[in-house]
């Protein structure tokens, strides 16, 4: 089994285009370059904390924030926004 760490969840994010960048409380968060895209992932500890809207919505491990990602990436309409 891989070991997915926050750094791997960075690195990734960054690779398809996402910014990753500290919060006032040196918290990682990981948002589209287009801003007009309401959700962001907050580092939460160990997990990736979901908000939209600022409105939290679900706390993720590793793997399941990478996933998160990978569909955001994947999906063309964001695609071309991130």
């Amino acid at each position: 089994m891989q070991v997915i760490n926050d750094q791997s969840v960075l690195n990734q994010a960054s690779a398809w285009g996402f910014s990753c960048e500290r919060d006032l409380h040196n918290n990682w968060q990981i948002v589209p370059k287009l801003r007009t895209t309401s959700w962001k992932l907050q580092q939460n500890g160990e997990r990736w904390l979901l908000l939209v809207d600022g409105v939290a919505q679900v706390n993720l491990h590793e793997p399941e924030a990478i996933a998160f990602l990978q569909r955001r990436w994947s999906n063309r309409s964001e695609r071309k926004a991130v």
